[in-house]
């Protein structure tokens, strides 16, 4: 997790890794404890500008987001008004289980939970986690039309965590979607870069 606690340290953590051999992946989107607690947050999290640019540092994770970008730019269909809130791997082909053997969705996503002491796995991955995975968005946002959607860095997880509510946006995630894709292709249409665009509309 890149924070302004270490952001000093971030190329000698890279070059670490690499001199292992490893891989080397950061993260600079932070969450609230998964009690609600988010006081740091505001003093730990990057300013959008920077952390952008360091996510954007990587040729090669800029060239294939990049890709994605331009082939998915206009591709968002209207809203139908039955679109599923969860539409990532979260209970499809990951799971979370806490230290008091609770399943749930994903490590953000705890609210609801099956109980693996009292029932078995099979039982919470077929019926508990498929139930909750086919939930339809309940309430209309501009997240519904975004063409930025499907590159966006916020998730219903994030969302839970945040605010209770898995449909409500998390606004630093809406601000800095929009400040990577300017800084990536420049003016989109439809979007400014401090994402007033879509917060407005939603209210967040």
């Amino acid at each position: 997790m890149v924070m302004n606690w270490n952001i000093h340290e971030l190329t000698a953590m890279r070059a670490f890794s690499q001199n292992l051999g490893l891989q080397f992946r950061h993260d600079g989107l932070l969450n609230p404890r998964i009690d609600g607690y988010a006081s740091p947050i505001d003093k730990l999290q990057l300013p959008d500008e920077q952390l952008a640019a360091i996510d954007l540092e990587n040729s090669t994770f800029r060239k294939r987001l990049q890709d994605g970008v331009c082939s998915t730019l206009n591709d968002r269909p209207p809203a139908t008004g039955d679109d599923q809130i969860y539409t990532c791997g979260a209970g499809m082909v990951t799971f979370n289980v806490d230290p008091y053997g609770r399943l749930q969705l994903c490590q953000l996503a705890r609210r609801s939970f099956f109980d693996l002491q009292a029932n078995s796995f099979v039982n919470g991955w077929i019926g508990f986690l498929s139930k909750i995975r086919s939930c339809s968005r309940s309430k209309s946002s501009a997240c519904d039309h975004c063409t930025l959607l499907s590159h966006c860095l916020g998730c219903p997880g994030a969302s839970e965590l945040e605010h209770g509510d898995p449909e409500k946006p998390v606004a630093r995630f809406c601000r800095l979607t929009h400040v990577r894709m300017q800084r990536l292709l420049g003016d989109i249409p439809g979007h400014l870069p401090d994402a007033s665009c879509c917060l407005k509309q939603n209210a967040i």
